[in-house]
């Protein structure tokens, strides 16, 4: 069972009042004595040394005290916001929001609804992007699927590429014809010509294809 780690700042706390109380018991008992005659010093020091493990006893019960008090407000007021931190990230880096159950202050309860509300939004807003995304390319494909299906059907040799030349979709007229220009065996059948991402700079000179609008082929 692994056990909590004890915050270095309890500890310095904890360590610093106990020798504060610790001194100041000691200058009190001083302060007491040096304002006694000697006769009297010497028999209240007397009367005071059989009571020193009292004494000390009744330090160490405070310092107990003062310890677990301490211990209650460090983890309530100055470990809650780490607390929270770490709970944030984890809340970040998770694919769905769960709520936090965040154990601290009111106002960093507070904090923890918030950020948890933040990351809800935060898992709507992705859902929504998804799901527009995933229509945007559902439309695209049906699109694209029309205008193969319509390439498939014409009679003509088409070819289209984009500005950077490579050939996304050609009738198969135009494969027949680059077949027919293909000095590769039968078994490429012009697919060293044409082709899905092929290049049309592979057929046609790029300053011809450059030119085709110009004088309006394209």
């Amino acid at each position: 069972m692994a056990t909590k780690k004890i915050d270095r700042r309890l500890l310095t706390a904890i360590g610093v009042i106990g020798a504060a109380t610790l001194v100041w018991r000691l200058l009190t008992i001083l302060l007491i004595t040096s304002a006694l005659e000697p006769a009297q010093r010497a028999l209240v020091l007397d009367r005071l040394a059989p009571c020193l493990g009292l004494i000390g006893m009744t330090w160490v019960m405070g310092l107990v005290a003062i310890a677990a008090t301490l211990r209650w407000l460090f983890r309530r007021y100055a470990s809650a916001p780490a607390r929270l931190v770490a709970q944030t990230r984890v809340l970040l880096e998770a694919t769905h929001a769960a709520p936090m159950n965040h154990q601290g202050t009111k106002e960093t309860k507070e904090l923890a609804e918030v950020v948890y509300q933040l990351v809800c939004q935060r898992d709507q807003l992705r859902n929504v992007v998804s799901t527009q995304v995933a229509l945007a390319s559902q439309g695209v494909q049906q699109e694209k699927d029309r205008l193969a299906a319509l390439m498939a059907e014409l009679t003509q040799s088409v070819v289209a590429c984009n500005l950077n030349g490579r050939i996304p979709l050609y009738s198969n007229r135009a494969r027949l014809q680059f077949k027919a220009m293909s000095a590769s065996p039968p078994l490429a059948g012009g697919a060293e010509l044409v082709g899905m991402g092929r290049s049309i700079y592979a057929v046609f000179d790029r300053a011809l294809v450059a030119h085709a609008p110009e004088v309006g082929l394209v």
